[in-house]
């Protein structure tokens, strides 16, 4: 190439440069990119909450075809119990701090041997 041909090359890469910064503005940048950050943010979301659809979907199909699942969630979820069924109530188990561990009361194990 001769020198008149890549002078005027570089004059019209520049012109091109010069015209995306008036038409874009360093402003419009700053909006772009923040766009792209928002739109980065909002695909992780929809990943995360097609996940979430794909569990709840295996669920709703296991309630509708394991009666056996069904029971167990009445149990669990709802406290219910079968006719006949018998319910023991216990007291909560006590924290690390617990009654057993209170001054002057040792550890079962000691006042059984």
């Amino acid at each position: 190439m001769s020198l008149r041909s890549l002078r005027l090359l570089r004059t019209a890469v520049l012109a091109v440069l010069a015209l995306s910064l008036a038409g874009f503005g360093g402003q419009s940048l700053t909006r772009v990119w923040r766009l792209m950050q928002e739109v980065d943010s909002l695909e992780r979301e929809v990943a995360v909450l097609r996940a979430e659809t794909g569990r709840l979907t295996a669920e709703v199909d296991r309630l509708r075809s394991d009666p056996e699942y069904i029971e167990q969630m009445a149990r669990e979820r709802l406290g219910l119990v079968k006719p006949g069924d018998r319910v023991y109530k216990l007291p909560p188990t006590p924290g690390p701090a617990g009654p057993s561990d209170a001054p002057g009361q040792g550890s079962p194990r000691q006042g059984s041997q």
